[in-house]
């Protein structure tokens, strides 16, 4: 897509949405929750067609991706409904509150006979430090993690790319493959060693396929995603230990469907699938689960089956993969990270100092030179 329709793209969603006049109600929504002074800084990028933005603040504030082709009551009546639920839409990680642990909270059962395990953090180059660096500053000011000095169970952190939109390349028999450009990479951490030695739990993940017969047909949804979904459950303070890291420098299938953080809200008109949308978004605001604005997608119409053929980008040519390159072993940090939840106070952000015995507490950011 040319830089221009893109902009174009953009300016028509503003237009659109500002034409729109606020009622006074939604006036006075708009100077508290939706506050202009208060709004995010957010990038807007580049949709794919049948979306476009609309915007729950003034001046272009709080975007949200909706169906284009929305009439403009539809449009009025969504945005009206989704400005009731500001603590359910959530911009940047500061509006996590986590999810209360009376609701909800993840416990690490192993097994019996199961060892813990010590691995040594793995070689990143600067450019993938600087990723990881980024990522752990952002999870530290967030206070979705906090630092100790040592644990018997520890996993090293990697990167891997983030994919982007799909090009075609030739490869060396001359053939086209279609193939996804990378935009980026992505810090993860490889617990492979711990979920192996973790008891199964008895909770499958649904059908994808069942998922969508459910779906398809519907004049109306919203797909709906968990912002950092899992970093709004907090983990039990005996299972946070297991959750070590490394870092290389110091509701019902009838209105909603749901795998893994992800919710498509439907319905059989524009009413009920708004009214459903309601329900949820309401659930969300009771719990504290915040959605990532930015990957939610509100009012796509007609979910039909003929719309799911093959993709064409799951196939890949097996001869294009390179050797598998062995790194050297790496001396680990003497320091590791934990994933406490988001429910974990900052008093609790202590660490034992080994020359005093004393315990002293952590800062809330970590500095970034080299820890003492």
């Amino acid at each position: 897509m040319a830089v221009s329709s893109i902009k174009s793209s953009i300016e028509s969603s503003l237009e659109q949405t500002n034409s729109i006049e606020l009622g006074t109600e939604c006036k006075e929504q708009a100077q508290g929750d939706w506050s202009e002074l208060k709004a995010p800084k957010v990038d807007l990028k580049p949709l794919p067609e049948g979306l476009r933005y609309a915007f729950l603040g003034e001046n272009s504030t709080y975007p949200v991706i909706v169906n284009s082709d929305l009439e403009p009551e539809q449009l009025s009546a969504l945005l009206v409904e989704l400005r009731k639920y500001r603590k359910a839409i959530g911009y940047t990680l500061d509006d996590i509150k986590g999810i209360s642990p009376d609701l909800c909270i993840h416990r690490i059962h192993l097994e019996d006979e199961s060892k813990s395990s010590i691995e040594p953090q793995r070689r990143l180059n600067p450019n993938l430090k600087e990723v990881v660096k980024k990522e752990i500053l952002k999870l530290l000011d967030a206070g979705i993690i906090y630092p100790i000095s040592d644990s018997t169970w520890i996993s090293p952190v990697h990167c891997v790319p983030k994919k982007g939109g799909i090009t075609v390349i030739k490869n060396d028999k001359e053939e086209l493959i279609p193939t996804r450009t990378i935009v980026g990479h992505r810090m993860c951490i490889d617990y492979r060693k711990l979920n192996s030695a973790s008891r199964k739990d008895h909770f499958p993940l649904p059908f994808i396929d069942q998922m969508l017969e459910r779906l398809a047909n519907h004049p109306f949804y919203c797909f709906l995603d968990g912002y950092s979904g899992f970093f709004q459950i907090p983990i039990h303070p005996n299972d946070q230990e297991k959750t070590t890291f490394t870092c290389p420098y110091d509701l019902i299938e009838e209105m909603v469907e749901v795998f893994m953080d992800d919710f498509s809200v439907y319905g059989a008109s524009f009413s009920s699938c708004l009214s459903n949308l309601c329900r949820v978004l309401q659930r969300c605001e009771e719990t504290n689960l915040v959605l990532n604005w930015e990957k939610c997608h509100f009012m796509g119409t007609y979910l039909g089956l003929e719309k799911f053929g093959p993709m064409a980008d799951g196939f890949v040519a097996v001869e294009r993969f390179g050797r598998p390159i062995r790194y050297g072993r790496e001396i680990s940090a003497d320091r590791g990270l934990i994933f406490p939840g988001s429910c974990v106070p900052r008093e609790r952000f202590l660490s034992r100092n080994s020359e005093s015995g004393r315990a002293r507490a952590i800062p809330s950011r970590l500095d970034r030179g080299r820890p003492e």
